[in-house]
């Protein structure tokens, strides 16, 4: 969602942190109760502002910058090919993510 005329004229920078954490709030309610968060998911699009990324250092940060360029591009060749594309379901995404992060990850991980 654009931020209205007010929050634009406003505290415009409160007004766009107001809007990052109503996107995370909006992904986890769409999710399951373990959903990413700002913490997992270093990255997030508003509508109407460039992307942000952060991360624990300068370079980090632009690591992820690029990985959510290339997701975008990548749901922007998925809606022009099938523009009825259809998001995964939570269960498929997070049997995805979770396999990868986190305690319980069994995929590309090395156990002791």
């Amino acid at each position: 969602t654009l931020l209205d005329a007010a929050a634009v004229a406003g505290d415009y920078e409160a007004a766009t942190d107001a809007q990052i954490v109503a996107t995370f709030a909006a992904v986890g309610a769409a999710a399951s109760s373990d959903a990413p968060d700002h913490r997992t998911t270093p990255m997030v699009l508003l509508a109407g502002h460039a992307p942000f990324a952060w991360g624990g250092s300068a370079m980090e940060a632009a690591y992820h910058a690029v990985v959510l360029e290339e997701m975008a591009r990548i749901a922007a060749l998925t809606l022009a090919l099938d523009p009825h594309a259809a998001p995964l379901p939570a269960a498929i995404a997070d049997k995805h993510y979770f396999r990868k992060h986190g305690a319980l990850a069994t995929y590309g991980q090395q156990r002791p």
